[in-house]
């Protein structure tokens, strides 16, 4: 990663080790394709984690105006590839007329609603409707409506203390590196989940929960359920609500659009996800594969599959 920098690949020191995984995954993919090349899984990851920290690059002035993150990217493998086909989505949604002049961000709600538009409203109308809509009971629906509301009301607040903590490492590690590589625009990457406590990020991901399900379910040819995928959207949609400057509207459609070809791509990936899990995963009982939309649904890794097979 060090070298990327030096040779001015890119300007993104990514911090965030733990979203290394992402890299090693498509490498992982290039060596089971390839059944054991260790170059050439080398090589996969290599360009995986080119193509995530240019996608950061590019959206590090888009992460600090919407977001407020003064110098810093967000090389979050899966946010970085859904952004690369959400954002030109998002655009493209946004040029339909009819629709390109409806702006439903957490502003405009707010004012337009008053109290019900507040995000812990929000949160609470949202929780009741997708209870209603999962055929929940009464108690289940109102536990589901307060749950949703206190995510809604809590994550901005926890998002804030993490920055607080985070913003003065991601300083002091932007001097350190600025006295090394002087006269050069150097950017932190920290983990996506810097993003996640906007209210219009929480929002567009709630709204695609049940969206996503019924993808599951009516898209020809998809064999993936997703189930633990559900609580990541949020990191998905990051850069697209961004991009679409907190419309609500405009996201979930793009969203929806890009979660759809997620879908599929993750079915496509479903044999050779399931043979990189062997061993490492109990399979629920009566599943032959096993798929995800964070990795097998990940366009970036999509492109290294492809790549590996050919």
């Amino acid at each position: 990663h060090l070298a990327l920098i030096f040779f001015k690949v890119t300007k993104t020191l990514d911090i965030d080790i733990w979203n290394y995984w992402h890299f090693i995954a498509a490498g992982a993919t290039g060596y089971i394709v390839t059944g054991g090349n260790w170059w050439f899984a080398i090589l996969c990851a290599i360009i995986y984690e080119v193509a995530v920290l240019w996608m950061a690059d590019r959206t590090q002035p888009m992460v600090e105006e919407f977001y407020g993150l003064k110098g810093i990217s967000l090389p979050t493998g899966s946010t970085a590839a859904f952004g690369f086909i959400g954002i030109p989505v998002g655009w493209l949604i946004a040029k339909i007329p009819g629709i390109k002049n409806i702006h439903v961000d957490p502003e405009t709600i707010q004012k337009r609603f008053g109290i019900f538009g507040e995000p812990m409203m929000m949160g609470l109308i949202l929780g009741i409707a997708i209870g209603i809509l999962a055929g929940y009971d009464v108690g289940a629906v109102a536990q589901l409506g307060m749950s949703m509301g206190a995510v809604m009301f809590l994550m901005p607040r926890m998002v804030k203390i993490l920055m607080e903590g985070l913003i003065p490492i991601s300083e002091s590690a932007r001097e350190f590196m600025k006295s090394r590589f002087k006269g050069r625009e150097l950017y932190i990457g920290l983990d996506a989940a810097l993003s996640i406590g906007h209210p219009a990020n929480i929002s567009t991901g709630l709204i695609l929960v049940p969206i996503t399900l019924f993808l599951a379910v009516i898209i020809p040819g998809n064999k993936v359920l997703p189930f633990g995928d559900l609580a990541t959207i949020p990191f998905y949609v990051s850069f697209v609500v961004a991009s679409r400057k907190g419309n609500i509207l405009h996201s979930v459609l793009a969203g929806t659009v890009v979660i759809a070809l997620a879908l599929l791509m993750a079915t496509d990936f479903g044999l050779v996800h399931t043979e990189m899990m062997k061993g490492v995963y109990e399979f629920p009982k009566g599943a032959t594969q096993v798929s995800t939309l964070d990795m097998g649904g990940n366009f970036f890794n999509w492109v290294i599959l492809k790549f590996s097979q050919a």
